[in-house]
């Protein structure tokens, strides 16, 4: 039986002796909370189906927080190494870790991954992020699962799951914004991508294009969890998440791509909404 988009699954009961691709492996002997081999084995197919479709070299950072500690869960997946200039994540006082993700407090809890968009590898029309949440919440104009605004330059560059009038709302290196379709479900898997001055793609789940103009960079630190306004830390999120990620722009295809396997991941571990 082969995964969706062409990759085969290895057996997940095998044993000792596996070979796994170069990066995967460095991210399993910088985290070494994961000794399963069945573990090892899904988490490689997930590196291998990115790498098929061509997503994997446009991701600057992404991290999987479900080894239940703030140490197992720092790590940044592509560059696995403990220090700022690799997007470690550190993590503020106040989350819950779990194997199904971690959750905010909503008061105090942020993460720095040390990536300031200006000098990150990210442009200001080849940018996108992602965040999976797995928690119902009632909908708050002020929560960002990540972000950052300044007003010199005016931009901003975040996310919300969910406001209080049931819409989805992006940012993507600009100063007006755009939501999506209705909904009260702040489940899924939430993305955003810039590839042109004039549009981006963001949705939920289901991603769709709107006409918004790029007004520049961001010379601060993005905040995963929370919101970074100028300098000042605010908008905590309080949902579980399993999943993150910041990179260039992705087409509507390696987004939709990035989805399935996301899902085929989050599935193997059961933790898939």
């Amino acid at each position: 039986m082969k995964l969706s988009l062409g990759i085969t699954p290895r057996d997940y009961s095998v044993s000792g002796g596996a070979s796994y691709d170069a990066d995967a492996q460095a991210y399993f002997t910088a985290n070494t909370s994961i000794t399963s081999a069945a573990h090892k084995t899904a988490i490689n197919d997930f590196y291998l189906g990115l790498k098929t479709d061509g997503i994997y070299t446009k991701i600057k950072a992404m991290y999987l927080p479900i080894w239940g500690s703030a140490t197992s869960s720092k790590w940044n997946l592509v560059n696995p190494l403990d220090t700022d200039a690799a997007f470690r994540a550190t993590f503020a006082t106040g989350f819950t870790y779990s194997s199904g993700g971690i959750t905010g407090n909503g008061t105090s809890a942020y993460i720095d991954i040390y990536f300031t968009p200006s000098t990150a590898g990210v442009s200001q029309n080849s940018v996108s992020a992602g965040f999976y949440s797995r928690t119902l919440r009632s909908g708050s104009n002020s929560i960002r699962c990540f972000g950052v605004s300044q007003t010199t330059p005016a931009t901003t560059f975040e996310m919300r799951l969910r406001n209080t009038s049931d819409l989805s709302f992006y940012y993507a290196n600009d100063s007006n914004g755009n939501s999506v379709a209705s909904t009260t479900d702040s489940r899924g898997f939430y993305q955003l991508s810039r590839t042109a001055s004039t549009s981006m793609v963001r949705g939920k789940n289901t991603y769709v294009s709107n006409t918004s103009t790029s007004t520049g960079l961001n010379t601060i630190k993005l905040y995963f969890f929370a919101l970074n306004s100028s300098g000042t830390i605010t908008g905590y999120e309080t949902v579980q998440s399993p999943f993150f990620y910041i990179g260039t722009g992705l087409t509507l295809t390696e987004m939709n791509n990035f989805k399935t396997r996301i899902d085929t991941l989050m599935t193997y571990f059961g933790i898939n909404v």
